[in-house]
């Protein structure tokens, strides 16, 4: 039920079990002046930054940051550098 891959590289030792990876993914969204998320959870959070005015000025509009860390939602996001699924590192021998 696993993946399997040659030794080297970003492999675990020859045997061992690896657990899936990928990259971690975060960011900030700038919201100032675009609209306004009410509820967020899990991997994304809103920080609140104060109010912009519209160029008319007859109305506030609240200002937030966005942030997204997929870290947050599982685990495989930034345990390495590499995207890849549950794996174990063997030697390859090629017989002619």
């Amino acid at each position: 039920g696993a993946f399997l891959r040659g030794k080297g590289g970003n492999a675990a030792a020859v045997g061992t079990l690896q657990l899936d990876s990928a990259p971690n993914f975060n960011g900030t969204f700038n919201m100032h002046g675009y609209g306004y998320i009410a509820e967020v959870s899990g991997n994304i959070t809103r920080e609140d930054t104060g109010t912009a005015y519209r160029q008319d000025g007859w109305q506030s509009i609240p200002r937030s940051n966005i942030r997204i860390n997929l870290g947050n939602a599982n685990a495989a996001y930034g345990r390495r550098n590499e995207v890849a699924p549950v794996n174990y590192a063997l030697y390859y021998y090629i017989k002619y």
